[in-house]
């Protein structure tokens, strides 16, 4: 019993911990989602998937968010 205890709350703090993680800051002008993509995964840890033509055909972005979530990131 005690030992069900322990497990979840290293399970509890350790999601504390990753939602925390994956709040980003980025300020960009005219720049490639190659380039957004790259400082997400440097502040994350996300990586992404995507084919070489999508990013070639896709417009430059310009993004400013402060200490945002992924989701909110994502969806700018």
């Amino acid at each position: 019993m005690k030992l069900t205890a322990i497990i979840m709350l290293y399970a509890c703090l350790g999601a504390t911990a990753r939602s925390d993680a994956q709040n980003i800051s980025i300020k960009l002008k005219n720049s490639s989602l190659e380039t957004v993509f790259k400082l997400i995964k440097q502040q994350t840890g996300y990586r992404f998937l995507y084919r070489d033509e999508v990013l070639k055909e896709a417009k430059p972005v310009s993004i400013d968010v402060e200490n945002a979530s992924l989701e909110t990131v994502l969806s700018i």
